[in-house]
């Protein structure tokens, strides 16, 4: 039996052979996949003010997007399908709920959503850490259209409505 890198005399003829080491497999899925997951990571250090409309309450739409629809997500022209609620959840796991989330709404061909982030009032300190987070998370995803803060019957300041892309 040879061995790996293991010098093996060949009495017949009198020469050493010197069987090479295979080189280690190269992991191709394992990069790919955490090229993926930083595709999908979500930075909690980007500034959105300038993203936001200055009207009565939170709202964003990327540019290519009507600016009447902030306006119509709000008034309940979109028909909300799902809702995530992040209450006692910690900021990682509602950033990772978050992603699968809104990819799962759009695969079911869900287009407007609910997110509720709370008000903040168990944070400690009493800190709003997912009412400040949800919006920087939400302007960076692709899918994500625009966002309003929810009508007080929906959430108010704890929630947003947010619209997606149609899927693929």
């Amino acid at each position: 039996m040879k061995s790996i890198g293991v010098e093996e005399k060949d009495y017949t003829n009198g020469k050493t052979h010197h069987e090479k080491e295979k080189p280690k497999p190269y992991p191709l899925q394992k990069k790919l996949d955490e090229e993926e997951v930083l595709k999908e990571s979500l930075s909690d250090e980007i500034g959105i003010e300038h993203l936001l409309a200055s009207d009565e309450s939170l709202s964003y739409h990327k540019p290519t997007v009507s600016p009447n629809i902030p306006r119509q997500l709000r008034s309940g022209k979109w028909s909300i399908k799902g809702t995530l609620d992040l209450h006692g959840y910690t900021s990682e796991e509602a950033r990772q709920l978050l992603v699968v989330f809104l990819s799962e709404q759009r695969k079911l061909g869900n287009r407007a959503v609910r997110i509720i982030h709370g008000k903040g009032y168990g944070s400690e300190g009493r800190k709003p850490v997912l009412k400040e987070k949800v919006p920087v998370w939400l302007v960076q995803r692709r899918e994500v259209l625009a966002f309003v803060q929810a009508p007080e019957n929906d959430g108010g300041s704890g929630a947003l409505l947010v619209l997606l892309s149609p899927a693929d």
